[in-house]
C-alpha cells in the first residue's frame, strides 16, 4: 500500500509562520524608527532654542587680553533665544569684570550639554598682590534647563537629584575627612599635632558648603567646591585643581 503524504497543511503552516514572523519584523522596524524620531524630534526642538543654529550652545563671544599673564582669554556665551539667557550671558560678562580687576588673573571655562542642562563652568585663580604662593580659586557656574527653557538654581538641581544641602554638607565632610586620614596615614600629617579642624583652617574651610556650586556633568550631579593650596606642609604636593571636583550624585 501506497501511503501519500499530505504536505498541504505543512505549506500552509509555514506560509501562516513566515508571515508572522514578517509583520513582528516590520512592527520591530516601525518602532525603532519611531524611536529615532522622537529621539531627533526632541533634539530639533533644543536646537530650535538656539540663538545661531549653526554654533554649539555655548561658544566663544569674545576674547580678552590678560596683561599680567600676556595670553587671551575666551569669553563663554551662551546660545540660547531668550530673555533668561540674556540675563545669564549679562552675569557671565559682570563676574569676568569682577575677576579682571584683580591681580594676576587667569580664566578658563569648560561646558557640558547633559540631562537637558547646559552648565558652563568657570574657573578663575589670583594672585593677591605681593604675594605669588597665595592663590585664590573661584568657580562661576551657570546652569540652564532646556526642557523648562529657563536657568535653573541650584536648589532646583538639589531637588531634581532629590538630595539635600544638608546631605552634601555631610558627603563634603567625609570626602575632606578622607583626605586628612589619607596624609595622616602617609605620615604628611601628625594628628596629634595637626587636628581635623586646623587641617580644614589651613585650607580656609569654614562652611563646607560655602563657594559651592553645582553642575550637570555626564548625567550626574557635580559640586565644585574650591579651598586654599598653599606651601604650608607641602600642601601643593598632595592637592590641586582636580581636588575642587566633586561627584555628589553618580548617574553616569
Amino acid at each position: 500500500m501506497v501511503i501519500v503524504k499530505n504536505s498541504k497543511n505543512k505549506h500552509k503552516n509555514k506560509r501562516n509562520t513566515n508571515y508572522v514572523s514578517l509583520v513582528c519584523f516590520f512592527i520591530c522596524i516601525f518602532m525603532i524608527v519611531i524611536i529615532i524620531l522622537y529621539g531627533i524630534k526632541k533634539n530639533d526642538n533644543y536646537e530650535l532654542l538656539k540663538e545661531n543654529s549653526t554654533l554649539d550652545y555655548v561658544y566663544i563671544s569674545e576674547y580678552d587680553f590678560n596683561e599680567v599673564r600676556k595670553s587671551e582669554v575666551a569669553i563663554p556665551y551662551l546660545n540660547i533665544n531668550s530673555s533668561a539667557a540674556n540675563d545669564i550671558n549679562a552675569k557671565i560678562k559682570s563676574d569676568y569684570e569682577i575677576t579682571k580687576s584683580k591681580l594676576g588673573y587667569n580664566y578658563e571655562y569648560k561646558y557640558y550639554v547633559s540631562d537637558d542642562i547646559v552648565s558652563i563652568v568657570v574657573q578663575t585663580v589670583c594672585t593677591e598682590e605681593g604675594n605669588s604662593l597665595n592663590e585664590t580659586y573661584e568657580y562661576f557656574v551657570y546652569n540652564y534647563d532646556l526642557k523648562e527653557n529657563k536657568e535653573i538654581s541650584d536648589d532646583e538641581l538639589l531637588e531634581k537629584y532629590d538630595i539635600t544641602l544638608d546631605q552634601v554638607d555631610m558627603f563634603l565632610k567625609n570626602k575632606f575627612l578622607n583626605y586628612y586620614f589619607l596624609l595622616v596615614d602617609k605620615k604628611k600629617i601628625d594628628q596629634d599635632r595637626v587636628a581635623f579642624v586646623d587641617f580644614l583652617a589651613v585650607k580656609n574651610i569654614k562652611e563646607m558648603t560655602d563657594r559651592i556650586n553645582f553642575a550637570v556633568e555626564d548625567n550626574s550631579l557635580i559640586a565644585y567646591r574650591p579651598f586654599d593650596i598653599t606651601p604650608i606642609n607641602n600642601d601643593d604636593k598632595y592637592f590641586d585643581t582636580d581636588n575642587f571636583r566633586f561627584v555628589v550624585v553618580d548617574k553616569s
